[in-house]
């Protein structure tokens, strides 16, 4: 059993920290042939998906899980994603592997020193991705498939967007088992998860399909690690962007353009009053009482 924490062991805290977070605002290019190759992997154990379906971004991919929902079969929600992490490391193997104390150290400084700079990240790209789904139920989702305002079809919409996209909210869970890991506790029953993680945007398991989207292209933060960009996406995907300006969403009509050429005119016509101290924020006084 790990006791104690050695200097070494100590000093590869911030490297795998570090290495977390980057994966979690990764914008490289994706490698299709490798995010393939992991998704396949998590299935392992179970019937492989009929086929993997790539979308350019995840308001596609949604939209389009929803129209399709009765093809897909189940979410492997129900015996294979909430609990998938923690369910390949048995408990008893990894509590006999650490003590409380160390186990408690790594939570507080890669567990939560992961999630804390990318959390506002995931809450404000999930909303948006909500509102924009949202939007098109009118004119869109509910008139092509005669779509019933239910409790049931709302709650998958949610699971969709906010639980199921992998890699996505796991990314801390991931960071945290990967030191352990590091330092000589196998958890190499997660390298499916920790690939995907690398390799994928947000991606969707289902008992028949897999369906994925690239990394994006652009994520843009502030000091605070908050949503921000002047004059263009803060997150940016083919055929999908977010715009914001520290950590409160725009429109696109605000955010594609610099705060330097904000006009003070649009003060006037903005009703929104959040948008209207952006426009403040962003225009300044000096501007606005010239």
């Amino acid at each position: 059993m790990i006791k104690e924490l050695t200097a070494s062991q100590k000093a590869l805290i911030p490297k795998i920290r570090d290495e977390w977070i980057k994966i979690a605002l990764d914008t490289s290019p994706t490698d299709k042939q490798k995010a393939e190759a992991a998704i396949y992997l998590t299935y392992e154990g179970y019937q492989q998906p009929k086929e993997i379906l790539w979308f350019d971004n995840p308001l596609i991919a949604v939209k389009w899980i929803i129209y399709n929902r009765k093809y897909l079969g189940d979410f492997f929600q129900s015996n294979f994603v909430p609990d998938v992490i923690t369910s390949k490391i048995p408990e008893n193997i990894f509590n006999n592997a650490i003590n409380a104390r160390v186990n408690t150290a790594v939570k507080q400084f890669v567990y939560k020193k992961v999630f804390n700079p990318v959390k506002f990240v995931l809450k404000d790209f999930c909303d948006n991705l909500s509102e924009a789904i949202n939007n098109s139920f009118p004119s869109d989702l509910y008139e092509k498939d005669n779509y019933e305002q239910d409790s049931e079809q709302f709650e998958f919409i949610e699971d969709t967007i906010y639980n199921c996209p992998q890699g996505i909210w796991q990314i801390h869970e991931l960071a945290y088992y990967a030191y352990f890991d590091a330092i000589g506790v196998d958890c190499s029953k997660l390298i499916a998860w920790w690939t995907t993680a690398k390799e994928c945007g947000c991606w969707w398991c289902f008992e028949n399909i897999a369906v994925v989207t690239p990394k994006p292209s652009e994520i843009h933060l502030d000091n605070e690690y908050l949503l921000h960009a002047e004059g263009k996406p803060a997150i940016n995907y083919k055929g999908f962007q977010i715009y914001a300006y520290h950590g409160v969403m725009i429109p696109e009509k605000y955010g594609k353009i610099h705060p330097y050429q904000w006009k003070y005119e649009w003060l006037l016509s903005e009703k929104n009053a959040e948008f209207r101290i952006i426009l403040i924020e962003g225009i300044g006084y000096h501007r606005i009482w010239q």
